[in-house]
């Protein structure tokens, strides 16, 4: 309560417009979502539909993780920065993307996360 009392009034800031599903958003909008003890506590405009975009990243990068294991994750992307930006199409040492956090890494996951699945079935819910 005291972030969203804090936070509400802020209206500094612009909406990014390089990519064009954020530029529809309006820079008054805001929410938070958290949850304690498996109750979801959420304030703001969190019934508001968003792009998720790279912070889908890291949790992807954790499902990879367990599913698949570190050694076969990393024979395959790295673990290092990059030193250049997200979007940036590079590899690193071994001829792999740096990190799981960069476009490259990510979409190198993608590749692996249910490789003996049909494409059509492996993103969707179960």
């Amino acid at each position: 309560a005291v972030v969203s009392t804090q936070s509400t009034g802020e209206k500094g800031g612009k909406v990014t417009t390089y990519i064009p599903s954020l530029a529809l958003y309006s820079p008054d909008t805001w929410a938070m979502a958290c949850t304690v003890d498996g109750q979801m506590h959420d304030c703001g405009t969190s019934d508001d539909m968003v792009t998720m975009q790279s912070v889908t990243k890291p949790l992807f990068y954790g499902v990879c993780l367990d599913e698949l294991g570190e050694k076969t994750v990393h024979s395959l992307v790295g673990k290092e920065p990059s030193g250049h930006g997200f979007n940036k199409i590079t590899l690193g040492r071994g001829n792999i993307p740096h990190n799981p956090l960069i476009n490259t890494g990510a979409i190198t996951l993608s590749s692996l996360y249910k490789a003996g699945q049909p494409m059509s079935a492996r993103f969707l819910a179960k």
